[in-house]
């Protein structure tokens, strides 16, 4: 179907070790994208098994101080069981993201995928159905109250086979997985009004659409994705994510002082009078 792209974005983890994110920033692509944002992994596991990023705080100041801070945003890879686990694994993102208050202008992400049930199963505590939506509902909302914009990560086939979709499409933000096979990207139809028609649902707002995209200053290659919502926007105008809100500067009406110079008062009243009628003057 067809989209409107708000923006072009990347998301990257410890795969690619540190990043040049000059050479990202510079970076044009063959629609003529660039770089808009950048979705960061900052760790996976919960509590005393939790493990953030090695260059994580690394890549979010570099970053924006590259101006891809218009849209930073942090996810954390899902290995809870439970939903208690679930919000711990919340409170390690959050603790990452307060370092940085006012440079997350993209949301908090859980991801969660087959990789999580396999742990899970490892464990000998497997997901079902209701599992893994109050994980994902936990998470979210230790985010939101946190003070942070949330949304979750996931494919298409585990999002209906593996979630009860009714209970979180419309109530948060979802970031599709569904990427073209590698070396298909040429079939991509990017349109030259900033559209593209290709397989998204319509409500994703997010779509990871490639996972093999070669940039310049990244090691190896990087996920490209597709936004649909203008996040930093969003997220600054009901004041989330430590942003301040886009409220408009009012300027004051200028005040003058009027002095009449006469000794004949009726003559004065007359005057002003007439001024207020006029409204030229309130008082």
């Amino acid at each position: 179907m067809e989209r409107k792209i708000i923006a072009h974005g990347i998301d990257i983890s410890a795969h690619q070790g540190r990043v040049n994110w000059k050479k990202v920033a510079n970076w044009r692509g063959n629609y003529g994208e660039k770089v808009d944002f950048a979705l960061l992994r900052a760790g996976y596991g919960r509590g005393n098994q939790s493990i953030a990023e090695p260059y994580i705080h690394q890549h979010i100041e570099e970053a924006a101080a590259e101006g891809i801070g218009i849209g930073i945003g942090l996810y954390w890879f899902c290995y809870a069981t439970n939903a208690e686990e679930a919000k711990q694994e919340a409170r390690e993102l959050i603790a990452i993201a307060n370092q940085h208050k006012g440079k997350i202008t993209f949301p908090l992400v859980y991801d969660l995928e087959y990789d999580s049930d396999d742990y899970a199963v490892k464990q000998g505590r497997p997901l079902n159905r209701r599992i893994r939506t109050d994980m994902i509902k936990a998470f979210c909302e230790e985010c939101e109250r946190a003070g942070y914009f949330s949304m979750f990560y996931t494919n298409e086939d585990y999002l209906q086979t593996k979630l009860y979709e009714d209970e979180l499409i419309g109530r948060y933000d979802l970031w599709q997985a569904a990427p073209f096979a590698r070396g298909s990207l040429h079939n991509l139809n990017i349109a030259n009004d900033g559209t593209v028609n290709a397989y998204v649902r319509s409500n994703a707002n997010i779509w990871q659409y490639y996972w093999w995209g070669e940039i310049p200053g990244i090691n190896g290659v990087a996920d490209l994705n597709l936004a649909f919502r203008d996040y930093p926007k969003i997220i600054s105008e009901v004041g989330l994510n430590y942003l301040k809100p886009n409220v408009p500067v009012i300027e004051p009406e200028p005040v003058y002082k009027l002095v009449l110079k006469t000794k004949d008062r009726a003559e004065a009243e007359r005057i002003l009078s007439i001024l207020k009628e006029a409204n030229l003057i309130k008082a």
